[in-house]
């Protein structure tokens, strides 16, 4: 068999992966029950033989730059110059590659970087092909969150390589877990603008997983790897890709249905994979397959398993002791996006990487997001979240008002029932007064030993009256100033009559008098004025002249 023939390497390569992190005890049983040629089956066993690490993960295809087991590779490597590039000590094996530190040789700079060879028997006439037109378009690739591609060729032996920007950190899904809720949602947007950056230069990951998204100690997220399995993928071939796209490798627990069916893969491929990712950074576990054991199952999991609603994870199920606190801030608008993000339709899923990323971004500001119906109840919420502060000011603004406008009401309400009350006593002495003066006086009049009683009726009016005029010059309106005037006059009257049964009190006549007197401007000039009122007047300064004479 060729090792340029690409439909046998793709072969290869699919069982390879599928077989080398099972037990040894079973492999060979998966071996038989594969359906591939015996060829292809030798092939595989070789490179297991070969693979000193073939019970361990990672490979070389899911091996980030930076990551691995230092003194996992064998050492002859070490001292090797590759180009301007000197390897100084491994950092990890695969099946299929292996990955060094390097430090810059030529003396043009210092400078470190991460190097992947492939092995020998793995570079087929197609994968170095596919490799050179892969190189050029990883070149174009410019983002701060983008691991950075340095520099490609083939060693001295003809094993092709890549260096790439040396990245130490951690896998993500380890960085967020002292992180809260915001800070987690920050870096998961550093890699959203890395992979859109990526999707607009025409290249899709079809990898993301938390071994391949590093947090440096800077707290920067790095994505490694773009590309790397997409350039050494010969099914990307247009002649080969409908024949054998059944066995384009993946990460099971990280891809898309579509990869799991072998249908070709998209941006909409990503964006599931984001999906997944955004899931474990918050909820700390997958969406499917949290309980397969095998990569046959966890990739099952993906086309069968629909994905629990975030929030509705139990504490059992996330093993997070803060859980209940956590998962309240889940509630709605981001269970929506996870949601939305990880639907197995493509249609169903975000358009775009920027779409998904948009929405993150307007939940953290409060404004609504695209994967949530526009109700009217639901976008006045997230204006008072949106305005939370300036809300809660013009809230107890508005309550001072109300408090004002209720304290000035009661207030008022108060003042017009004093009011009431005081004009109701203020008739009632009115009455009174008047009573004892023209109703009660004329009524016993005649009543023999009456004298006494009629003259304590007379004081007490007087009384009364003085309490009336003392009200002031409000309260005394023209028609009150003439009912309290002539009630004065009655009382001189009565007082100082000549032919009155009473015994007669000019000076108390003349007093009353006076006060009758000084009230007729209050009323006398007014409009509307009754003549029998006129008269009156005539009758108190004609009284007046009668006193005068008599007390001579």
């Amino acid at each position: 068999m060729s090792t340029t023939d690409p439909a046998h390497w793709a072969q290869i390569k699919a069982l390879f992966d599928q077989v080398q992190g099972l037990p040894a005890a079973q492999r060979e049983a998966a071996l038989g029950a594969s359906g591939v040629s015996a060829t292809v089956q030798g092939e595989v066993r070789s490179l297991l033989a070969h693979d000193a690490q073939s019970g361990r993960e990672p490979r070389f295809l899911s091996q980030p730059a930076g990551m691995g087991e230092r003194g996992a590779t064998p050492a002859p490597r070490v001292g090797q110059r590759l180009g301007p590039w000197q390897i100084v000590a491994p950092l990890g094996a695969g099946g299929m590659g292996e990955v060094f530190e390097a430090e810059r040789a030529d003396g043009a700079f210092e400078g470190r970087a991460a190097i992947k060879l492939l092995r020998h028997g793995m570079d087929s006439a197609l994968v170095l092909q596919r490799f050179a037109q892969e190189r050029q378009a990883l070149a174009r690739l410019n983002h701060p969150h983008i691991a950075h591609l340095y520099d490609a060729g083939l060693s001295a032996d003809g094993a092709p390589y890549f260096v790439m920007e040396l990245v130490r950190g951690l896998p993500i899904d380890m960085a967020v877990k002292p992180l809260a809720l915001e800070a987690r949602l920050a870096l998961f947007l550093q890699l959203a603008d890395a992979v859109a950056h990526a999707h607009r230069n025409l290249l899709v990951h079809r990898d993301l997983k938390p071994g391949n998204v590093l947090v440096n100690e800077d707290g920067q997220v790095k994505l490694l790897d773009f590309g790397i399995a997409k350039a050494l993928d010969p099914l990307e071939d247009a002649d080969a890709d409908q024949t054998l796209a059944s066995q384009r490798p993946f990460t099971p627990h990280y891809a898309s249905p579509e990869q799991v069916r072998g249908e070709p893969v998209s941006t909409a491929t990503d964006i599931y994979s984001l999906g997944v990712l955004l899931h474990q950074l918050l909820t700390g576990v997958r969406p499917t397959g949290r309980n397969a054991t095998t990569a046959a199952a966890a990739a099952r999991s993906v086309l069968d398993e629909q994905p629990t609603r975030p929030s509705a994870l139990s504490p059992d199920e996330v093993g997070d002791p803060a859980w209940l606190h956590t998962r309240r801030k889940l509630q709605g608008d981001l269970d929506n996006i996870l949601l939305k993000a990880l639907q197995k339709p493509i249609a169903l899923r975000y358009l775009s990487v920027e779409a998904l990323a948009a929405d993150v971004r307007a939940y953290q500001r409060g404004y609504p997001i695209s994967a949530r119906a526009p109700s009217l109840a639901y976008l006045t919420a997230r204006f008072f979240v949106r305005n939370r502060a300036s809300m809660l000011i013009a809230a107890l603004g508005l309550a001072g008002i109300v408090a004002a406008l209720v304290a000035a009401l009661w207030q008022a309400r108060a003042a017009e029932r004093s009011r009431e009350l005081a004009e109701a006593r203020f008739a009632q002495v009115r009455q009174l007064a008047k009573g004892l003066v023209f109703k009660y006086h004329d009524q016993i009049v005649h009543l023999p030993g009456s004298l006494a009683t009629r003259e304590a009726l007379l004081s007490d009016a007087v009384t009364y009256l003085d309490g009336l005029r003392a009200q002031g010059d409000a309260a005394l309106d023209p028609a009150l100033a003439r009912e309290v005037a002539e009630s004065y006059f009655r009382v001189a009257v009565l007082q100082g009559e000549q032919f009155s049964p009473s015994q007669e009190r000019l000076s108390e006549a003349e007093a009353n008098l006076g006060k009758a007197l000084a009230l007729l401007p209050r009323y006398v000039a007014t409009s509307g004025l009754p003549a029998q009122a006129l008269l009156g007047a005539a009758d108190m300064w004609f009284l007046r002249s009668t006193l005068m004479v008599r007390s001579e």
